[in-house]
């Protein structure tokens, strides 16, 4: 069902009076202001007053409030019921994107209602209530003038202005909010998305490429480097891979003469056994040297995609057995760990989300935007500083830098209900929060504001907001402009 609020405001413009006529009154012209919501649109509507004869122009504005843009290429019309009178759809003369203008001549005076109407993908209509049809134009100006209010002390701001600038608007409601534990947390590799390569044998080491930096992109099974041992006296795997080739080669030749004499009945099982036995054993060792080793000593390989994180040597140095080469990650996934104070240990149990700020891009993620997820925390303090530790897991966007800090909000889930906002909704002034709460489509007031906890994307509201009020969440730094600027002309930036 779609949901609907209705709106009037009633903003008085001096007009100029007859002196020619003694009989005549000196009326102010008075601007109606009428705005209704759908789920997906704005209407706000800007008309003079009905009366009966008299033909009134209105200037309908229509917002996308999905992206608060004009409505592009829609057709729009509009109808104005008086009791059992309904004037035929009157099609809207397009002044430019998102503004429509009519003209409507009533037949009849009373409580009426206009419907809008809009032809688009999503096809879309609203009603608002409540207009009133006078008699004659001297009935109107005086009822309009009796029941005007003065509404020129908000701050404007034009539907023409917020369409030309990222600008959006929340309204205010309530939401579980629980407890917020602010720490700092450490971006380290995931387990599995490391791994550091090793020498398996001494030598001198000769990378394939001299582009082989930290950074440089890998793929699994691509030869990185060798290791030689030529040159060596002691423990050539030169020479023992080309011994192991040669007892490879002996024993299976060796093996398939026995073997066919064995058919032949000319030796006896136990040779044919024994003969077998040397064989596979040559093999063995062969083809375990063969992995890793040619006659050129061992072929270092990558063992998973990744990229090269730290290189231990340099090109030529004497590597021996075991020693550390390089380090290849994948960084898919990171860990960040992080300690709390352990005064939030029944909290943590808790905890089901986390939102994520990191400082080196001034960006804020979710731990669901970032297929993330909480792998652990601490039953105990650490005796070093008494705190609990966390651990979370996320996947790297290409946003962090593993060995950085970012700022970690562990939310715990909770019953209580409060009043958040975004938090680019908060001005800030001298110590002072504020927003700007909208009172027409174009009207908008500076309310202050006393701020709880935050998650790093919403903040909680103490005091000073009511749920159903409407909060400038994009452009707010443009209304405080607006404000120091003094636009407070009810009709300033518009362009029909």
């Amino acid at each position: 069902m779609k949901k609907q609020l209705l709106l009037a405001a009633i903003v008085v413009m001096a007009m100029g009076c007859n002196h020619g006529n003694e009989d005549a009154h000196c009326h102010s012209e008075s601007q109606l202001i009428l705005t209704s919501y759908t789920e997906t649109y704005e209407f706000f509507a800007e008309y003079t007053h009905f009366s009966v004869g008299h033909t009134s122009e209105i200037l309908l504005h229509v917002t996308d409030l999905n992206t608060f843009k004009p409505l592009e290429n829609a057709s729009v019309t509009a109808q104005l019921t008086v009791g059992e009178i309904t004037s035929e759809q009157i099609s809207a003369e397009i002044i430019s994107s998102g503004i429509y203008k009519f003209e409507i001549t009533p037949e009849k005076q009373g409580k009426s209602a206009i419907i809008f109407s809009i032809q688009a993908n999503d096809n879309s209509s609203t009603t608002i209530d409540s207009v009133m049809v006078y008699a004659d134009e001297h009935e109107a100006e005086h009822d309009t003038e009796e029941h005007s209010k003065q509404n020129t002390t908000g701050i404007h701001f034009s539907k023409e202005q917020s369409w030309q600038t990222d600008f959006a608007i929340e309204e205010v409601h309530t939401e579980s909010f629980g407890k917020i534990i602010k720490t700092v947390a450490h971006i380290e590799p995931a387990q599995g998305d490391e791994i550091v390569i090793t020498a398996k044998t001494n030598g001198i080491i000769m990378f394939t490429s001299n582009t082989l930096f930290e950074g440089k992109k890998v793929n699994k099974g691509e030869v990185i480097c060798s290791i030689s041992g030529k040159e060596l006296a002691d423990n050539n795997i030169t020479l023992r891979f080309s011994e192991a080739k040669n007892n490879y080669e002996t024993a299976k030749l060796n093996y398939e003469r026995v073997q066919s004499l064995a058919t032949e009945k000319i030796v006896s099982e136990k040779e044919r056994l024994t003969a077998q036995n040397s064989y596979e054993n040559a093999k063995a060792i062969y083809e375990q040297l063969t992995k890793n080793f040619d006659t050129n000593g061992q072929r270092v390989t990558a063992s998973m995609n990744g990229f090269v994180k730290q290189v231990f040597v340099e090109n030529g140095n004497y590597v021996e057995t075991g020693q550390p080469i390089l380090t290849i990650a994948k960084d898919e996934f990171l860990t960040l760990k992080a300690d709390v104070r352990s005064k939030y240990a029944p909290l943590l149990n808790h905890i089901y989300t986390a939102a994520i700020f990191n400082p080196l891009t001034n960006e804020s993620f979710t731990l669901e935007e970032l297929q993330g997820s909480i792998v652990s925390y601490g039953k105990a303090a650490t005796s070093a500083n008494f705190t609990l530790p966390i651990t979370l897991k996320i996947k790297n966007t290409g946003n962090f830098v593993v060995g950085t800090f970012v700022d970690l909000y562990l939310k715990a889930r909770t019953e209580k209900e409060a009043i958040t906002i975004d938090n680019k909704a908060i001005m800030e002034d001298q110590g002072t929060y504020y927003v700007f709460v909208r009172t027409t489509p174009e009207l908008f007031e500076k309310q202050f504001v006393q701020i709880g906890a935050t998650d790093g994307f919403r903040t909680e509201i103490t005091h000073g907001l009511n749920i159903g009020q409407h909060v400038v969440t994009q452009g707010a730094i443009l209304i405080k402009l607006a404000q120091a600027a003094g636009k407070i002309d009810a009709h300033a930036g518009h362009a029909h």
